[in-house]
């Protein structure tokens, strides 16, 4: 007599090799999210830095661009961004001006490196300098030159 269905011993089969391919993915997935993490924060912050400076040159004005948070992890905002960048800068009227660009970082996400720019209005930096991103041993860093033409590296951390 023909049966309908599955045994038990098929059934429990089937669940274990699902099992044995569940546990080879999750590892590596948990790599490619924190991947995606570190390069969507990189890539945040490169395209801030192409905004401020294409910002400033368009305004003919200078322009701020900071990440949220700073280098101990703490959240930056709009103004402390003006006023650890131009000290003795209204940051009221950078801000109404749209004349701030802060960059969001992804969470779990370390940041180094120098935390704020100023684009001139000629779009070129007022220092250049290079910005860290590390996360699970890998980096990104995003280097602007004096020129104001920024780039990316990928390395270690």
């Amino acid at each position: 007599m023909p049966s309908k269905g599955f045994t038990l011993i098929e059934m429990m089969v089937t669940i274990a090799i699902a099992a044995i391919i569940a546990s080879i993915a999750v590892p590596s997935f948990a790599d490619y999210m924190e991947s995606y993490r570190l390069n969507q924060s990189a890539k945040q912050m490169l395209t801030g830095l192409r905004e401020g400076r294409s910002r400033a040159a368009a305004l003919k004005n200078s322009v701020i661009v900071c990440s949220d948070r700073d280098s101990s992890g703490a959240t930056v905002s709009e103004t402390a961004c003006v006023t650890n960048a131009i000290p003795s800068a209204t940051a009221a009227d950078f801000i109404a001006e749209n004349r701030v660009v802060l960059v969001q970082i992804s969470q779990g996400v370390d940041v180094s490196g120098a935390e704020e720019y100023v684009f001139n209005p000629t779009g070129s930096v007022r220092t250049a300098g290079s910005t860290e991103f590390c996360l699970a041993g890998k980096e990104r860093e995003i280097r602007v030159a004096v020129l104001g033409a920024v780039d990316m590296r990928e390395g270690t951390c």
